[in-house]
């Protein structure tokens, strides 16, 4: 997953690889077993305390100058007792008195490397205090906290409901794809977004529910489309079939909508009916009508691009 965060902030942004990291996140919390969730609620309980250490940078660094008072002291009471065989002797005894039986010391030799062991580690403790009070390093930290205690949230959701958590998961997927709109170049690069869109909206989110079902999915799958057709047009990738851009969008979208695998077959035929002012928009897999749908149409005659009662594909070759 860091893999994949690194290479999404490279693509897409470091805003939208965060933001995918942590809906992705949430969701993996969120469909964790109790057992998982109550883990996720213990680490969330000593992560906020560390954290509200943190908050406030000045009780922060009288924290740590405390902290590092008493580490100091620990140590120097430890080099004190390495130093005399009579202190060493004591500590030995007042160990093992307050250990069972099966984990006693041994002889005075293992004590002299548990000594040791406990004086390095607060020693680097010393030094890991000392890294997290320089400011950038601070800052650094608090965001870190800040963001795993923003993952754990959802071991607290008494809802019990992944469904918000895997809309929040497309929502930030359909970011990367505005994105690859923007960063596209070249012809394939457009028809190959477009397979992708139509392939996405057709995916099951739950049992019975595809992407395209989904209102707030929906909205924001249809406002991806109008870019990616509107640019498309722009760049003579898709014929023009009126001049009007909301007009335009909403034929080629019906095109798009149908159920012809390969685009390069999808031809548009549209009929004006005057004096109604409804436009018949018929969809053709080369010969053979695919579907047909009749939109209001408040426009003049003039304002389609296309002859009338002609089958003009949708991809200009």
């Amino acid at each position: 997953m860091s893999e994949i965060r690194v290479r999404m902030e490279e693509g897409y942004s470091k805003h939208i690889s965060d933001e995918f990291y942590l809906a992705f996140c949430n969701l993996l919390i969120a469909s964790a077993s109790e057992e998982e969730k109550k883990r996720a609620r213990q680490i969330y309980v000593k992560l906020l305390t560390e954290y509200d250490r943190m908050k406030d940078k000045n009780k922060f660094v009288l924290f740590v100058s405390e902290e590092k008072k008493k580490l100091q002291k620990e140590i120097e009471y430890i080099t004190k007792i390495q130093d005399n065989r009579e202190l060493l002797l004591k500590e030995y005894n007042l160990r093992n008195e307050k250990l069972p039986k099966e984990r006693q010391i041994f002889n005075i030799s293992e004590l002299i490397e548990i000594l040791d062991r406990e004086k390095k580690e607060k020693t680097e403790t010393i030094n890991i205090l000392n890294e997290e009070a320089k400011p950038a390093n601070y800052n650094s930290k608090k965001k870190e906290l800040e963001e795993k205690l923003s993952i754990l949230k959802p071991a607290f959701d008494e809802t019990q409901d992944e469904y918000k958590y895997l809309v929040n998961l497309q929502k930030s997927f359909l970011k990367c794809v505005s994105k690859e709109i923007e960063a596209a170049e070249k012809k394939d690069d457009y028809i190959s977004l477009v397979y992708t869109i139509r392939y996405y909206r057709n995916l099951f989110i739950t049992q019975n529910s595809k992407i395209k079902d989904i209102p707030e999915l929906n909205n924001n799958l249809n406002k991806i489309a109008c870019k990616l057709i509107t640019t498309m047009c722009k760049k003579s990738i898709f014929n023009i079939f009126c001049k009007d851009i909301a007009m335009n969008y909403k034929i080629i979208l019906q095109a798009l909508n149908s159920s012809i695998a390969d685009i390069d077959d999808i031809d548009i035929c549209l009929k004006l009916d005057e004096n109604s002012k409804k436009l018949n928009i018929e969809i053709y897999d080369n010969d053979t009508i695919d579907s047909t749908i009749e939109v209001d149409y408040a426009l003049d005659k003039k304002d389609l691009s296309k002859k009338q009662k002609k089958h003009v594909p949708l991809v200009n070759f």
